[in-house]
């Protein structure tokens, strides 16, 4: 399975296990939470919470932020994706940088 990411022009490449930790990471670091979202979304979400994912990144997008419901939506979403993650050590690598 291929792993993505975003580059800094936004698109999207493919990148190691590695990568995407420390992607998660700088995103984490630099306030990017629905980008980290996003990228969670894209590489392990089922099709229904990529799209609740996309309509959030659109929302944010447009207003520049997310409302306080619209962030317990995404981080409720993107918990219950990491959960399913495996093998375990990678999903708890991720859970340490969110």
């Amino acid at each position: 399975m291929s792993i993505w990411s975003i580059d800094k022009d936004g698109k999207y490449i493919e990148t190691s296990a590695v990568s995407f930790i420390f992607a998660v990471e700088d995103n984490t670091a630099t306030n990017n939470h629905t980008t980290n979202a996003m990228l969670i979304a894209k590489n392990y979400g089922t099709l229904q919470e990529k799209l609740i994912i996309e309509e959030l990144v659109a929302v944010h997008d447009f207003a520049g932020s997310l409302n306080k419901y619209e962030i317990m939506a995404r981080d409720y979403i993107i918990q219950n994706i990491v959960n399913r993650i495996k093998p375990k050590k990678f999903r708890e690598e991720i859970q340490k940088r969110l």
